[in-house]
């Protein structure tokens, strides 16, 4: 595990209160305010993020700002990201960490009241002392040569393998996917090789669901060659994300990264805008 030391993180804390639609009730408000401290919203408690390894890593900075409401207890809810530079990078670190925070309940006639719409802006810098921790990015990912049991051996299966495959290049998809159908296995890995050529063949039709399906199912077991795994792997993570199921995303890019060894930037930032995208969709009942 590496670990990041001598962090700077700036929280700027920027709070609004809420107004109430009486004019008589929001005079009362301004007045309370000003007979107050300036920071009568700030946090009782705070906790600052834990910086993204990635981030750190790249030498990244940027900051995040949150729209968020208290609940009577005095924590944050409903929080959303309004703004973040670089995008997504933060964003889910500092959700994290906001989330963490506790403030005073705001009391009216002595009941807490729930209050919505402030907001805050937390700023990631990192010491110049960080530098000499970033480490090397590796961006090439040098498959294995297949080994003796990673090859197709039957006679009928290499026959309708070839032929589905030319049948793929013709696009006459729908008859590739009924050839490969056709196919009946001698070895798991022949299943495995399989089941990716119609997770491909599905993905080229847009039928999502059965290609995450079959190529999930082709991955799982780490038979396939190297190379085929690690685009197998990769094509399951996209298809996840771009249709929004984003915790599968995260899982698939993940093991994309470990499998590949490779410290790919753009990776990094799918699952971070995964993870960002996660926290908005959070269910949140008043």
């Amino acid at each position: 595990m590496i670990k990041i030391r001598y962090l700077a993180i700036l929280l700027v804390i920027i709070s609004t209160g809420c107004a109430n639609n009486k004019s008589s009730e929001l005079t009362q408000t301004n007045t309370h305010h000003e007979n107050q401290s300036k920071n009568k919203t700030a946090p009782l408690l705070t906790q600052a993020p834990t910086y993204p390894v990635y981030a750190a890593q790249q030498g990244l900075t940027g900051s995040v700002r949150l729209m968020f409401d208290i609940d009577p207890m005095g924590k944050p809810v409903n929080i959303r990201v309004t703004g973040s530079q670089p995008e997504g990078i933060f964003d889910s670190a500092a959700i994290q960490a906001l989330a963490r925070w506790q403030y005073a309940p705001k009391i009216v006639a002595n009941t807490p009241q729930y209050q919505r719409d402030l907001t805050v802006r937390l700023d990631f810098n990192l010491d110049k002392s960080t530098a000499q921790l970033k480490p090397e990015a590796k961006q090439e990912f040098t498959p294995r040569k297949p080994n003796k049991d990673q090859v197709l051996k039957n006679k009928k299966v290499i026959k309708l393998v070839e032929k589905g495959f030319n049948l793929y290049m013709q696009n006459q998809v729908n008859l590739a996917i009924e050839t490969i159908h056709k196919v009946k296995p001698t070895t798991p890995f022949e299943e495995a090789f399989v089941t990716r050529m119609l997770g491909n063949f599905y993905a080229e039709l847009e039928e999502f669901d059965l290609a995450i399906n079959y190529l999930k199912k082709a991955t799982d077991p780490r038979l396939l060659s190297d190379a085929d795994q690690a685009a197998a792997i990769k094509l399951l993570a996209d298809i996840n994300y771009y249709q929004g199921y984003y915790l599968a995303a995260i899982d698939s890019y993940s093991n994309w990264s470990n499998f590949t060894g490779v410290t790919d930037p753009l990776i990094f930032e799918r699952i971070a805008e995964a993870r960002s995208k996660l926290n908005s969709q959070a269910p949140y009942t008043n």
